[in-house]
């Protein structure tokens, strides 16, 4: 049995509607869900939008961390493949085999606990090490313990991992270059990238090194892969890379612990970039993965070319599904709360996109009142734009309520029909 919690709470997740293109991650759960649905009971928890530094309390259900009976609860945490996370468990055993600290690997993390150990996972919590994601939350309870998620799911096991002492570390192992590269083109054209290209150099004497790139309008996926020394063929690097444009700011930056960087740039016009990167080995083999993707086709040109790539970069970060037609309504205010009334179509969906063109922002909120449930998804981040979907029922007319803060900011708002569903809705 599944229950499932995945519906308009999702929304204030700033999760959008996803295409099939880029629906990897939850097809990964519902096959994660399937599977274990022969073991037990499954709940399924609204996905969620985490952001780096702070650490995100889990709330599971009852049942699941009850510490009577001899059953046991696996919990795993889901997010894209190259997002990095850790879950922190109180726990009182302070053994060194205690699981108080488990770091997710290609994406994924799991841990289970049986009979009155389970009462520790009501003290779960998650910290994000990425900058941002999307993450998912599963667990089943079972009469006994579940296989492994990996074995469900064998495109998330990255290869041998070594032991280690310190729970801190990072692994001192790494999959081989040319199975990485592999992997990460092939989520790269999941993604909707075209044209992957590779290109081949070798880091500097310190393991540094620069990369001048001509970026087209679009979106840019951008890997950095470091390959084996000769001297130290299986040394574990922590590969930390920035991408800024070379008229001046940051695009992008990677500064997690993975022997990988990769990173995300969108731009509304053609830009020369320069990437520098740190953490390889001494003159070690580098092997760069560049994909690309065109800005949404639905977003006018007059919204202007910063406010086309910062929803670009949205909509990409959310999975959620490009508008392929003209917005049915557009707006533009200044800094402050706003209400906009909106006509709108019963049983419609729609993706509304709002984004700061000019200022300086450290609040973008974007919200719509919808009868006994409001939706809303916001943003701390400069520079950024938020994306949220919404259906509208029976209603013929609703609200959407706009808050930035700031210095000087100057925002616009797009609103597009869908036809599809919203992601996490069950299929009719």
């Amino acid at each position: 049995m599944i229950r499932a919690a995945r519906g308009v709470a999702l929304l204030a997740a700033l999760v959008g509607v996803a295409s099939p293109a880029h629906a990897d991650l939850g097809k990964d759960v519902d096959t994660l869900a399937k599977s274990w649905s022969s073991l037990g009971t499954v709940t399924v928890l609204p996905p969620r939008f985490y952001a780096a530094g702070a650490l995100v309390p889990v709330s599971l259900p009852p049942a699941s961390v009850d510490r009577a009976g001899d059953g046991c609860t696996t919990l795993a945490v889901l997010g894209a493949l190259s997002t990095g996370f850790l879950l922190h468990l109180a726990s009182d055993d302070e053994s060194p085999g205690a699981n108080a600290l488990v770091g997710s690997v290609a994406g994924a993390a799991e841990i289970q606990r049986c009979g009155p150990a389970r009462a520790e996972l009501a003290e779960l919590g998650i910290e994000l090490r990425s900058p941002h994601g999307v993450l998912e939350v599963l667990s089943v309870e079972s009469p006994g313990a579940v296989p492994d998620l990996r074995e469900v799911l064998p495109h998330r096991d990255p290869g041998a991992v070594a032991e280690s002492g310190d729970r801190t570390l990072p692994p001192l192992t790494r999959p081989p270059l040319a199975s990485r590269a592999v992997a990460f083109e092939r989520t790269l054209r999941e993604e909707g990238a075209s044209n992957v290209d590779r290109r081949s150099f070798s880091a500097n004497e310190e393991g540094a090194g620069k990369v001048l790139l001509d970026l087209s309008p679009g979106c840019h996926w951008i890997g950095i892969l470091g390959g084996p020394t000769p001297i130290h063929p299986d040394a574990y690097h922590d590969i930390d890379a920035e991408l800024g444009w070379a008229t001046g700011g940051v695009a992008a930056t990677d500064r997690t612990d993975s022997p990988d960087a990769n990173l995300l740039a969108c731009t509304g016009e053609r830009q020369p970039a320069i990437l520098v990167f740190a953490g390889a080995g001494a003159n070690a083999p580098m092997l760069l993965l560049h994909g690309a993707r065109e800005l949404p086709s639905g977003v006018p040109d007059s919204f202007g070319v910063v406010a086309r790539a910062r929803i670009g970069r949205a909509l990409v970060e959310h999975h959620a599904a490009a508008p392929a037609g003209p917005p049915s309504y557009t707006s533009l205010g200044i800094g402050g709360i706003t209400n906009l009334p909106i006509e709108t179509d019963p049983g419609q969906c729609y993706l509304a996109a709002l984004t700061p063109t000019e200022g300086s922002s450290s609040l973008v909120s974007l919200g719509v009142d919808l009868g006994a449930t409001d939706a809303r998804a916001h943003t701390d981040e400069p520079d950024s734009a938020v994306v949220l979907s919404f259906c509208t029922g029976i209603a013929r007319r609703r609200i959407l309520n706009v808050e930035t803060h700031g210095s000087g900011v100057v925002w616009v708002l797009g609103l597009w029909p869908l036809a599809g569903q919203r992601l996490g809705e069950e299929e009719p």
